[in-house]
């Protein structure tokens, strides 16, 4: 819980914004900015690194225009997708040693 609200605090106004189910995770709200605001606007806001990494991380929340035009902007190949997206399944569905 508390690095939910430490993550909460960095928050901006513009983040805030597509805050609409009280989500306060920085990178779904910038994920959100990225599906909602303008391009300009968000590059200004935020680096190139970061925003790769929210789409990767976030893959699945784009719809298929916004999915192709910032995989187009960003510089991510479909081999760089499928890795991520192969590592976090592998990643979710792990045997828990108890």
């Amino acid at each position: 819980m508390r690095a939910f609200a430490a993550e909460s605090e960095k928050l901006n106004s513009e983040e805030l914004k597509y805050s609409w189910d009280k989500n306060r995770t920085k990178s779904v709200l910038v994920a959100r900015r990225m599906m909602y605001d303008h391009p300009k606007k968000v590059f200004h806001d935020y680096k190139r690194d970061y925003l790769k990494e929210v789409f990767l991380k976030h893959y699945n929340l784009f719809n298929r225009v916004n999915r192709n035009f910032w995989k187009i902007i960003l510089g991510i190949s479909n081999e760089e997708i499928k890795r991520k997206a192969e590592r976090s399944f592998r990643e979710t569905c792990k045997i828990w040693n108890y």
